[in-house]
């Protein structure tokens, strides 16, 4: 919700979405263990850390039975995927973004970042210089930003002369979708929440809520009580479970995240899709 809300109280504000080129597999270990070092509540991983980034790690290519060695190792990154590798990169990036989230706040800007999906909000004049300076405090642990991957946003009103001199200094694209129809809509995606106008978002989550609806009502199918004949299948009381714990929530991410005046037809469209399935659970054999 923050960034939402963020660029509704600051409407001439720009966001804009970064890339890290090759994140988890370029990011130099000594970072992450500086990092721990440094912070005493984390030290005790030190040592942990240390003997396993002091190996170099077996590189597999291929799959399954077709896997075969690499002719090389994996002397720096993490490994994406492994179980300590989300926080490790995190920690390693962790300085750098402490820099540019105090440079930020100063200026009157602000940087959200969940591991490598990074956005930066603030004015125009003060957003897009940040990058720069954020790629140089990246390239301490050798990391570089992927420029033809970043996107930025600003309301249509508000791109001024300056926006676009300073957008085109940074080498920043704008975020464009196609539609079905086969317009061009500026706008982006951030942390999956559509921003952009309201035809973008209405229609963002109008294909969200069918796709929604349509898991929704295949679980459905696949554990009708009506169809599974055997008894020792507890398909009612599975289906049940699901819908208590999991498919009712399916859709609360984006209406928490997306302004009400969007989302009455996409709850309509979940609603539905509950009652259909609950009324599988409450049927019985004749």
């Amino acid at each position: 919700m923050a960034i939402t809300l963020l660029l509704e109280a600051n409407p001439d504000w720009v966001i804009i979405a970064l890339d890290i080129l090759n994140a988890f597999k370029e990011i130099q270990r000594h970072s992450n263990l500086e990092e721990l070092w440094e912070n005493i509540e984390l030290r005790p991983l030190w040592y942990y850390n240390f003997r396993n980034m002091m190996i170099s790690g077996f590189i597999g290519l291929g799959y399954g039975p077709f896997m075969k060695a690499a002719t090389y190792q994996m002397d720096e990154g993490v490994k994406q995927g492994d179980m300590e590798a989300m926080p490790n990169f995190c920690i390693g990036i962790n300085q750098a973004n402490k820099f540019t989230r105090d440079s930020l706040q100063e200026k009157g800007g602000i940087i959200l970042s969940g591991a490598d999906d990074t956005y930066m909000l603030g004015p125009p004049e003060i957003a897009f210089p940040e990058v720069k300076l954020y790629e140089e405090r990246f390239a301490s642990i050798c990391l570089k930003l992927n420029y033809s991957k970043m996107k930025c946003y600003v309301k249509e009103s508000k791109k001024s002369e300056i926006y676009h001199e300073l957008r085109e200094a940074a080498n920043i694209p704008e975020g464009l979708t196609e539609c079905e129809d086969g317009t061009t809509l500026f706008s982006l995606r951030a942390y999956g929440v559509p921003i952009g106008n309201e035809v973008f978002v209405t229609e963002r989550l109008k294909t969200k809520g069918e796709r929604i609806r349509s898991n929704m009502l295949e679980i459905g199918n696949l554990l009708d009580p009506t169809r599974i004949a055997s008894r020792h299948i507890p398909s009612r009381q599975c289906l049940w479970l699901l819908i208590l714990n999991c498919l009712q929530f399916k859709g609360n991410y984006f209406v928490r995240n997306i302004p009400p005046q969007f989302t009455e037809g996409f709850c309509t469209t979940l609603n539905s899709a509950i009652d259909k399935t609950h009324g599988l659970v409450l049927q019985f054999e004749e």
